[in-house]
């Protein structure tokens, strides 16, 4: 059985990554409208109600959130043996997290 491309895999890998990082984004925008919605309809004052970093929460903690979904797909991949596809998805979570972190710093100065 011949191998694909160990290059293209790691990219596969990353760009496999970009996708769960743009469905993950997009669940939890799905996730805060509902609450605010749910919240608005029970007539609270919604911002008054909770802090105003609540809802910076998940935009400053993506890159330990994305945890939860880059170690099941370490493991999935490991198990199949694609280890340059995991690889990718590897070097794709710490890019994250580096820019992340250097994002929040800027913001926090």
């Amino acid at each position: 059985m011949s191998r694909g491309n160990p290059t293209a895999e790691v990219f596969a890998g990353i760009g496999l990554l970009i996708a769960f990082h743009f469905m993950f984004w997009i669940g939890i925008s799905v996730l805060f409208y509902l609450v605010f919605l749910l919240l608005s309809s029970l007539k609270l004052d919604v911002f008054g109600l909770l802090p105003s970093y609540f809802w910076l929460g998940p935009l400053l903690g993506f890159g330990l959130t994305q945890l939860l979904y880059v170690i099941p797909l370490c493991i999935y991949y490991r198990r199949q043996r694609q280890f340059n596809k995991m690889k990718g998805i590897i070097i794709g979570a710490i890019l994250t997290a580096l820019l992340n972190g250097s994002c929040f710093l800027t913001v926090l100065r």
